[in-house]
């Protein structure tokens, strides 16, 4: 066999590239059918003269869900396909299954009993959920027909892991409500989006290549953001305009604290406290990292 079916196969030597490289594939068309199904309508009001797309439901979720799975599943080639991470990318999209069929079962049962406003409304189902949890379900069989490796891991690997996944969940919040931030003010929109992007970043250095002066970002960036979301709940930010009607507990003068905000802010802080820890716990930092990262 040649060197590039070896790296494909790990070494093996009885299957073709072609074979070898058949889950990628799919896990790669799984995804971009779960986009495909948030993108598609999930619901038709007023006899189809309004639909509302997944984007409007829990699809921008379920796009989140599938990136972090190719993320999973290339992050796990780089290390050897440890069985370990390959379990995790099953979790992630098992869940996208559940997600998707959960909303085509509200939306059947909305459509068929939708109350008082049914003359108004006329709902009728659209194939977005479905179409998203057949992508679900292709990434998953592409998951569990990728053989894995017994690899061991680094020590302190898993702690990073959660630790980026905190971060990507903040980072896909901030992503998901750009939109309506720049609706308010640019400068509030453009100041998610970068905060976003940093999440996002320092998500990624810590799995691919950690460093202990990344550890010190995600706290300044994450205190940062508590400390404006604090201050827009309790008072309200100067440059942002309030919403007086917006769902959500109110707590002050400024924003109400909505899902994603709450959520968002969990995230934070336990990143803050996952990163203190990690910084001080030199024992469970890979020893490849201990010198890259004693100067910082």
């Amino acid at each position: 066999m040649s060197s590039a079916t070896d790296l494909v196969l790990g070494g093996g030597r009885s299957r073709p590239l072609a074979l070898a490289a058949a889950p990628w594939l799919a896990a790669g068309a799984g995804a971009a059918t779960v986009v495909v199904g948030a993108l598609l309508p999930w619901v038709s009001l007023f006899r189809g003269l309004t639909t509302v797309s997944g984007l409007g439901a829990d699809g921008f979720f379920l796009i989140g869900l599938a990136l972090g799975t190719m993320l999973l599943l290339a992050w796990s080639g780089r290390l050897g396909r440890p069985a370990s991470v390959r379990r995790l990318a099953a979790v992630l999209a098992t869940a996208i299954v559940a997600v998707s069929v959960f909303d085509w079962w509200r939306i059947v049962h909305f459509v068929a009993d939708p109350g008082p406003v049914a003359p108004l409304a006329v709902p009728s189902a659209g194939p977005g959920p479905l179409v998203a949890a057949g992508g679900g379900l292709l990434l998953l069989a592409a998951i569990l027909t990728t053989r894995p490796v017994a690899v061991r891991l680094p020590r302190g690997t898993w702690p990073r892991v959660v630790l980026a996944g905190l971060l990507g969940v903040a980072a896909w919040i901030h992503f998901d409500i750009v939109g309506e931030h720049l609706g308010q003010t640019v400068l509030l929109g453009l100041g998610t989006l970068g905060f976003g992007v940093a999440q996002a970043a320092l998500a990624m250095l810590l799995v691919v290549s950690p460093k202990r002066w990344a550890l010190d970002l995600v706290v300044a960036v994450d205190a940062a953001l508590v400390f404006f979301y604090a201050f827009n709940v309790l008072v309200g930010l100067p440059f942002a305009k309030a919403e007086p009607f917006s769902p959500g507990l109110l707590l002050g003068q400024g924003e109400a604290v909505g899902l994603r905000g709450a959520v968002a802010l969990i995230c934070e802080i336990s990143a803050m406290g996952t990163a203190i820890w990690l910084r001080g716990a030199s024992l469970r930092w890979p020893e490849g990292q201990r010198s890259q990262g004693a100067g910082s």
